[in-house]
């Protein structure tokens, strides 16, 4: 502790230990993340990425615990309904701070496939509605298709935007939400 003391000087002034992603560390992961063929699941490395592990090795030996823990679907995806107060004791491999640290993840990637998911099926939908409208004419027709690609546009700039670039809706700063459409 003396050492620590020199350090970090007296023991008031260290800071206080976190396992919280920070915005960075949430923005390297959806970056990593989103490049993946399935960016929805999570892989070994998705835990060297996020700083839980530091090794290739290690990453491979934590994500298969957390797989047969049930954490991590054997698809990669998160199963955060497992997540309970022994995990710390069932993945032994990991220390305190990191065990937490995966739990942050794993909820944080959930939220982020849910949100990334609806998005995918909102941009699917305007897809269908747009082809629908091909053939079609007239000037009504050419000014929903303008808005319809316009949303389309905003869908696609939404699903890449960064963790710490959106509010808490989900939205871009200063960016409003449109109202609906129909077909």
């Amino acid at each position: 502790m003396k050492f620590l003391d020199k350090v970090w000087g007296p023991t008031g002034s260290r800071p206080p230990p976190t396992d919280d992603l920070t915005p960075p560390r949430k923005d390297i992961i959806f970056a990593f993340q989103i490049l993946q063929p399935n960016p929805l699941a999570l892989i070994p490395l998705s835990l060297k990425i996020a700083k839980i592990t530091g090794t290739d090795q290690y990453s491979n030996s934590v994500f298969r615990s957390a797989q047969k823990e049930g954490i991590i679907s054997q698809e990669g995806y998160p199963v955060t309904s497992k997540i309970n107060a022994n995990l710390v004791n069932r993945i032994a491999i990991l220390s305190l701070p990191k065990t937490k640290e995966l739990v942050n993840l794993l909820f944080f990637w959930e939220e982020e496939s849910t949100r990334l998911r609806m998005l995918q099926e909102e941009e699917q939908e305007i897809d269908v509605i747009l082809q629908e409208m091909d053939g079609v004419d007239g000037e009504r027709q050419s000014h929903e298709r303008m808005e319809l690609e316009l949303r389309l546009a905003q869908v696609k700039i939404r699903r890449a935007m960064v963790p710490s670039k959106r509010t808490a809706g989900g939205l871009a700063r200063g960016e409003e939400e449109l109202p609906g459409y129909e077909a």
